[in-house]
């Protein structure tokens, strides 16, 4: 299932995400395994144009104590 809804918003556009310590200390944190086809950007960043080489990356991300499973918000 992870899998698949990587592939459904690997086009989709892309919000910004907001790096805060303090939040892991709110709700449980998960770790996102991460695959791209993208281009790094010189910031780390990944952009739109895609790559030839796949790259890797694990984040560890809080989720809210009560968020519903599925929920997006």
């Amino acid at each position: 299932m992870l899998l698949c809804l990587t592939l459904l918003t690997a086009c989709a556009h892309r919000g910004q995400g907001t790096l805060d310590a303090a939040a892991g200390k709110v709700g449980t944190v998960e770790t996102v395994f991460i695959g791209t086809t993208r281009k790094q950007e010189p910031d780390g960043s990944f952009g739109a144009p895609r790559s030839e080489t796949i790259r890797f990356a694990q984040v560890d991300v809080s989720v809210p104590p009560n968020r519903t499973a599925g929920a997006i918000r």
